[in-house]
């Protein structure tokens, strides 16, 4: 049976006041609890850059390594995987019920799935471009959508780039120009908050 709205509001605003206060994984797992997105699925890729990056390399099916400049490597401050959420586990979070689940480690070659990441940053200002290059830039690690939420200066936003099915390897996605945000999202006043959700935005390759 599927909650209310109102209830899963609440929950959401609540985990967003609290995320200020958590660290990352804890906060980010909350806030997509409350939207109804668990998995035991993942693994520890390191909380620093530098060991983010070092072990994304044992997952990543990209043609190259993950471009620190374009990542804006050195204004992380934390990071995490926080977890994969397959297909199989979809339909039973949509009705609110537990997902069955074959194990707790990342299955990095199911490409019909998705990966979340959550990022802190430097700063106080991002703009949607900066945020949208990191997005591109991580996409490009990972064979499944790797959807990468931020947590910087009391604000929170959301980053999800579209993909298509390559028209020559079905194993494969190809990364579009399509990257949607949801930017600066106060922590201290959710409720009040405008939401910009930005769709079809053109990002430099």
């Amino acid at each position: 049976m599927t909650e209310p709205t109102s209830t899963r509001r609440s929950k959401v605003e609540q985990a967003l006041k609290s995320l200020a206060k958590l660290p990352l994984v804890d906060g980010f797992s909350n806030l997509l609890a409350g939207l109804g997105y668990q998995s035991d699925k993942t693994t520890d890729l390191g909380s620093t850059p530098a060991e983010f990056v070092g072990n994304l390399q044992k997952f990543s099916k990209g043609s190259r390594g993950l471009d620190a400049r374009k990542a804006a490597l050195k204004d992380w401050t934390s990071c995490a995987l926080l977890f994969q959420l397959t297909n199989d586990e979809i339909p039973s979070l949509m009705l609110g019920q537990q997902s069955f689940s074959i194990g707790g480690g990342l299955l990095n070659q199911q490409i019909e799935s998705f990966v979340f990441l959550g990022i802190e940053l430097k700063g106080e200002d991002w703009s949607r471009t900066a945020l949208a290059t990191i997005t591109r830039e991580l996409n490009r690690q990972f064979p499944m959508p790797a959807i990468v939420l931020f947590r910087y200066a009391g604000k929170f936003s959301l980053a999800v780039i579209d993909r298509r099915s390559h028209k020559r390897d079905a194993t494969r996605d190809v990364l579009t120009d399509r990257i949607s945000i949801i930017k600066d999202v106060r922590l201290d006043k959710p409720h009040s908050a405008h939401v910009h959700i930005v769709g079809l935005e053109k990002v430099p390759q």
